[in-house]
């Protein structure tokens, strides 16, 4: 398993930006300074595997601000050529087939380690409109889209006439190697698992998910993989929420942030699967979403649900407990120290042998 310490701030915010006065330019390249500053602090415990994660992508989405999503993996390919590049959520069904073939296509050619392209359903019915379609057809538009950028990628001649695009050719520019992208499915439904085993290359179960609805949607996706006689895939994320402290109140205390987060996102959303659960009230959090406690007592935690399936990656967000800078550094070499190197090892990872992604 490699290991992932995406952080969550005050704010709490979605969005790249934060602030009015933020442009897109200055924080990503914030952004790739800072990685090198952690890479440094990591290298002390293990081996710094170099990776961009995305912010992922929603049309208007005041007060949260994205940036379009294809431009900050050009943007940052460009920059930083030698990481490995992961889009983070991208609503696969508002875009064309084909566009999204070419310009994955195009960032691939721009990055020496290739993408992992996270893609999901879309739920907004704002954004389905404005892209000319229904929210309803998100699923037939899905399934569509990744038969024809697997064929295009694949270099292939096609006549597709399905029941939303039509399209005639091939890519100019084909992929180098199928492998350098890893198309990997949102899910947040055991349904979306069953589908992402069928059609694509991993899966990554969404964030607002509890434990409880985190398990299911994971054993659906194992259980279709049997059936479909698949190995385990190239990518299988375990995602979870961790707020640390080695005063154990104060990590109870920055779980007032999670409803910050959650109130935009829950009023934005229109849920259709009962695996669903996103009124977690305060008193619950700790218990149903996100790990909270000492170093020693978030280790052994994420261990029970590290084991629970071949998970290849542990993406760990954690919140920040400050708006310092260098408060935040600390944290950041806490959790290194006390929290991924030690579960790393009872994961049975060699000492020094982790990889994080940062």
């Amino acid at each position: 398993m490699k290991f992932t310490l995406r952080m969550l701030n005050q704010t709490a915010q979605l969005g790249v930006l934060t602030t009015a006065q933020d442009t897109f330019k200055d924080v990503l390249e914030q952004q790739l300074a800072s990685r090198q500053r952690l890479a440094d602090i990591w290298s002390s415990y293990g081996i710094v595997d170099p990776t961009f994660y995305g912010s992922g992508h929603h049309w208007m989405s005041y007060p949260q601000r994205f940036a379009d999503p294809f431009v900050v993996l050009g943007y940052v390919a460009a920059r930083w050529p030698e990481a490995h590049l992961n889009s983070n959520f991208i609503q696969l069904p508002l875009f064309s087939a084909l566009d999204v073939a070419e310009k994955v296509s195009s960032i691939v050619g721009l990055t020496d380690r290739g993408l992992t392209f996270v893609v999901g359903l879309g739920w907004r019915p704002e954004e389905f409109s404005a892209a000319g379609t229904d929210v309803k057809y998100r699923v037939s538009r899905f399934e569509e889209s990744v038969k024809i950028c697997r064929a295009l990628w694949a270099g292939e001649e096609i006549d597709h006439h399905g029941k939303h695009w039509t399209v005639k050719g091939r890519l100019g520019s084909p992929l180098r190697d199928l492998s350098d992208v890893t198309l990997v499915a949102g899910a947040q439904s055991a349904a979306a698992a069953r589908r992402a085993a069928r059609l694509t290359d991993g899966i990554h179960v969404s964030w607002v998910m509890n434990h409880e609805g985190n398990h299911k949607i994971n054993a659906a996706y194992r259980d279709e993989l049997t059936e479909q006689g698949k190995p385990d895939p190239r990518y299988w994320a375990m995602a979870k929420f961790i707020s640390v402290d080695d005063d154990e109140s104060r990590a109870h205390a920055r779980l007032r942030r999670m409803s910050t987060m959650f109130s935009w996102y829950s009023g934005a959303s229109t849920w259709t699967s009962v695996d669903i659960k996103t009124d977690i009230k305060a008193e619950e959090e700790a218990a149903e979403r996100t790990v909270t406690g000492t170093p020693s007592q978030v280790v052994e935690q994420l261990v029970k649900f590290a084991q629970e399936f071949p998970y290849t990656d542990g993406i760990l967000t954690w919140l920040a407990p400050s708006d310092d800078a260098e408060d935040n550094r600390e944290h950041f070499e806490m959790l290194c120290r006390d929290v991924v190197a030690p579960l790393a090892v009872e994961l049975g990872i060699e000492p020094g042998q982790a990889q994080l992604r940062v």
